[in-house]
C-alpha cells in the first residue's frame, strides 16, 4: 500500500473528517516533508517544488476550481507535482500536460513532470509550448476567417479581370498621410499607363489615437497637398475640416484598389478605415520602413488587417521569413519586390529642382543632415518608446553649427517632432525648458544661421543624395540612409535599449550616446570633415547582403505584378 493511501486509512479509521480534510491533511505532510527534504515514497516531480512556486504558468485558483479537487489551493502545487499529472490535470489554461509530452516523447520517456520540464529546460531549449484551448479556438477562427478573406480576393481579382477585358480604367488610390510621399516612381508607372487611373487622397496625420487634429499638422496638411498640386500629381484633398471628417472614398475615387502607405488604421479617418469601406476593393501596402532584423516583435506582422491584404510588396527577404514565422496568415500574401520608397535616391540624377545647398560644391564645405525624432520622453509614457534624443542635445547642435561656419548643416527633423513640441507635455515642458512656441521660435534659430537650413519638404532623397553625411536617432533612416552610401552617426537613448538599435543594420553605422557630446564632435571632426571613414567598407558589405533585391526597380517589379494578375 501507497504512503498517500496508509496515511488515509489511518485517518479515516480514527475520525470522522471528509475527504477534504483527509487529502488537506495528508498534503500538508506533504509540504512539511519537501521542506526537510525527505520526499521518499513520493513522485520524484516534488522536487521541483519550489522551482514552480511562482511559475505564471501555474493557477492555483484554476487547479482547484476546474478540476473538481476537494483541496485547499496552498496544496495544489504538491498535489500536481505529486499525482495531478499523471491524471491529465493541467497546471493552467495555458499549458496542457498531454500535447505537451506528445510533441516532446523524450520528456515522457524520463517520467519528468512537463511543466517542470519546461521551465527548467524546454523554454531555454526553444521548445515551443503547446496551443492552449483558447488559442487552437483563435486558430480556427483565423483560419475560417482568412478563408473568408481569399475567397473574397479571388472574387474581386475575376471582377477587376473582367472590368480590364471590358477596356474599362482601374482605379488605383494612395491614401496618404500628410508627412511624406516616397513612392513617386511606382505613382508614376500608373500615371503613363492607360489601364490605370491613379490619385492621391491626402489626410491629415493624428498624433497617436487622437481624433485632434492640430493646427501644425493642417498647416502640413496645405503644405503638402499644394506641393502636390504643384508637382502635377493627381491628388484629392480627402478632409473637410470644417466638417471634421474625411471625405467619402467610395464616391469620390470608386476604388479597385487601394495603397496604404502606413499600417496604423487609427491615423486614418473613418470613411478610409478598412473596417468601413465596401468588401470590393483591394489592399495592398508596401511596409514603412526596410526591416531586416530577426527579433522585431510580432506586431511588425500582425497590425490588424494583414490579413485582408490583397499584396504586401516587402524589400527584404527577412520580412518575407518574419512573416512566414510570425504573421497569422503566414507569407502567402506577401511578395518580395525590393524597396519601392528608396528607387528615387537609387536612380537619383541631379537637377534644378533638387535641393539647393548655401555652399556649392566648388567651395568643398561638408555638408550634414541632423535628422531627430519625434519620441520625446513624457510623464506616462513607457521609457523604452522615448528613444528621441532631441532633449539631451538640441542645445549642443545649434551651438556647434553657429560655432563652425565652415560646415553646412541641415535639420531634417521627424515631420511629426514639431507638432509634438507645440501640443504634447513632454518632459522638455514640465521641466520648463519648452513651451508651445519653442518649436518656431527653436528652427528660426537655425534658418537664421548663414550655414544651415530648417527642411520639411515632402521629398528628402534629393537631401540624402547630396549630403555627405547624416547624424539621427530615427530608426527608419538608419536603413534608408544605407542606401545613399554615406557615413552616418547613430545617437542613442541614455539608458533605453531598444531593439531598433540592434542588428546588423546598426554595424554599418557610427554609434553613440546622444549625449555624449565628445564622441558627436569627434565623428564630425574625423569621419566626416577628416574623411576617415573606416566603416564604408562594412557598411557596403552589410548593404550588399540585405538591400540587393531589385535595386532601382521595386516600383516596376510592383507595378509589373499587379498588371500581370489582372490582366
Amino acid at each position: 500500500m501507497s504512503i498517500k493511501n496508509k496515511f488515509l486509512s489511518l485517518f479515516n479509521s480514527s475520525s470522522n473528517n471528509s475527504d477534504f480534510e483527509n487529502l488537506n491533511n495528508y498534503y500538508k505532510k506533504v509540504l512539511e516533508d519537501i521542506e526537510n527534504e525527505d520526499i521518499s515514497g513520493y513522485d520524484r516531480n516534488l522536487k521541483y517544488y519550489n522551482d514552480l512556486k511562482d511559475c505564471e504558468l501555474f493557477s492555483s485558483e484554476y487547479y482547484i476550481t476546474n478540476q473538481g479537487l476537494e483541496l485547499s489551493e496552498e496544496y495544489a502545487l504538491a498535489h500536481y507535482l505529486n499525482e495531478g499529472y499523471k491524471q491529465s490535470r493541467n497546471p493552467s489554461p495555458e499549458f496542457n500536460n498531454d500535447k505537451y509530452l506528445r510533441l516532446y516523447p523524450d520528456v515522457r520517456l524520463a517520467s519528468l513532470n512537463p511543466l517542470a520540464h519546461y521551465v527548467l529546460y524546454g523554454e531555454k531549449e526553444g521548445r515551443r509550448l503547446p496551443l492552449s484551448e483558447y488559442e487552437e479556438l483563435e486558430n480556427e477562427i483565423v483560419s475560417v476567417k482568412n478563408l473568408i478573406y481569399q475567397n473574397r480576393v479571388t472574387d474581386n481579382l475575376v471582377l477587376l479581370r473582367d472590368k480590364v477585358s471590358k477596356g474599362k480604367k482601374v482605379n488605383v488610390v494612395f491614401v496618404l498621410p500628410a508627412m511624406m510621399f516616397v513612392y513617386k516612381d511606382l505613382y508614376n508607372y500608373f500615371d503613363n499607363d492607360d489601364m490605370f487611373n491613379v490619385q492621391i487622397v491626402l489626410v491629415p496625420h493624428r498624433l497617436g489615437n487622437s481624433q485632434k487634429i492640430t493646427d501644425v499638422a493642417k498647416d502640413k496638411h496645405y503644405q503638402i497637398f499644394s506641393y502636390l498640386k504643384e508637382k502635377q500629381y493627381n491628388v484629392i484633398d480627402g478632409y473637410d475640416f470644417e466638417k471634421n471628417e474625411g471625405i467619402d472614398l467610395v464616391s469620390t475615387c470608386n476604388p479597385d484598389i487601394i495603397f496604404y502607405v502606413l499600417p496604423y488604421m487609427r491615423i486614418f479617418p473613418k470613411t478610409m478605415k478598412i473596417s468601413n469601406l465596401p468588401s470590393n476593393i483591394l489592399y495592398a501596402y508596401i511596409p514603412y520602413g526596410e526591416f531586416v532584423e530577426d527579433n522585431l516583435d510580432d506586431l511588425f506582422f500582425n497590425f490588424g488587417w494583414n490579413e485582408i491584404a490583397w499584396k504586401i510588396f516587402c524589400s527584404t527577404e527577412e520580412y518575407l521569413i518574419n512573416s512566414t514565422e510570425k504573421s497569422i496568415v503566414g507569407s502567402s500574401n506577401v511578395v518580395l519586390a525590393g524597396s519601392a520608397r528608396m528607387d528615387s535616391l537609387i536612380n537619383f540624377e541631379e537637377s534644378d529642382e533638387d535641393y539647393k545647398w548655401i555652399y556649392s560644391k566648388e567651395e568643398n564645405k561638408k555638408r550634414i543632415i541632423w535628422a531627430p525624432h519625434h519620441t520625446l520622453a513624457r510623464p506616462g509614457m513607457d521609457d523604452s518608446l522615448s528613444y528621441s534624443t532631441f532633449d539631451e542635445n538640441f542645445e549642443f547642435f545649434y551651438n556647434y553649427a553657429k560655432d563652425h561656419p565652415d560646415i553646412e548643416w541641415v535639420i531634417r527633423p521627424h515631420p511629426l517632432l514639431k507638432e509634438v513640441l507645440s501640443n504634447i507635455n513632454t518632459n522638455m515642458r514640465v521641466q520648463g525648458i519648452a513651451d508651445e512656441n519653442f518649436a518656431d521660435d527653436y528652427f528660426f534659430k537655425w534658418e537664421s544661421l548663414p550655414n544651415a537650413r530648417f527642411h520639411e519638404e515632402i521629398d528628402y532623397f534629393d537631401l540624402f543624395a547630396t549630403a555627405d553625411a547624416m547624424i539621427t536617432d530615427c530608426i527608419s533612416f538608419k536603413a534608408e540612409y544605407l542606401f545613399a552610401n554615406k557615413p552616418g552617426l547613430i545617437l542613442n537613448k541614455t539608458g533605453v535599449e531598444l531593439d531598433g538599435y540592434q542588428g546588423e543594420i546598426t554595424d554599418a553605422w557610427y554609434n553613440c550616446d546622444g549625449s555624449d557630446f565628445e564622441k558627436i564632435e569627434e565623428f564630425i571632426e574625423d569621419v566626416v570633415v577628416g574623411g576617415n571613414d573606416y566603416l564604408k567598407e562594412k557598411r557596403e558589405e552589410i548593404f550588399n547582403k540585405n538591400f540587393n533585391v531589385n535595386l532601382g526597380s521595386a516600383s516596376k517589379v510592383i507595378f509589373d505584378y499587379i498588371k500581370n494578375e489582372l490582366t
